[in-house]
């Protein structure tokens, strides 16, 4: 769960924000550990626990670290994309089947109408680009269908 501890009921999250961290609880938050400091959003998959962690709140920068979900003890990491030219902002989770990862990564900015799609490696670690400027509409839709082939 992601939270400012200064916050009261319904803690919506608008922009990145270095207040909120993301903590677990496992008796109802009577008590609480913080698993990654200024973690504001969070993806929980059946192999895979992703968190958006704030680099710069000013410039809304952040970085995307991963865990094995079926831990424990989740030793986050922060996954390595191919290219380290880019920025990044956001994360649109385009496919989690199959042990890997297909990721639309907004790498220009709060506004942009572009990002980078990644695939990741059997481990949720490592990410080679697949598909650069690929289209993302305002809500956060990504111009991407996944094909079964019968």
């Amino acid at each position: 769960m992601s939270y400012e501890p200064r916050g009261r009921g319904n803690q919506k999250i608008s922009g990145w924000n270095y207040k909120i961290d993301f903590v677990m609880s496992d008796n109802f938050f009577k008590s609480s550990k913080v698993l990654a400091y200024k973690g504001n959003k969070f993806l929980l998959t059946n192999h895979y626990l992703f968190v958006a962690q704030v680099l710069d709140q000013d410039a809304q920068e952040t970085k995307l670290l991963v865990a094995n979900s079926n831990s424990t003890n989740y030793d986050f990491k922060e996954i390595e994309l191919n290219s380290n030219k880019f920025k990044e902002h956001s994360y649109s989770f385009l496919d989690t089947s199959e042990n890997t990862v297909l990721i639309h990564v907004n790498h220009f900015g709060e506004n942009s109408p572009y990002g980078h799609i990644y695939i990741s490696d059997y481990d949720g670690m490592k990410y080679s680009s697949s598909l650069e400027y690929n289209i993302r509409a305002d809500g956060s839709q990504c111009d991407f269908d996944k094909v079964r082939l019968m």
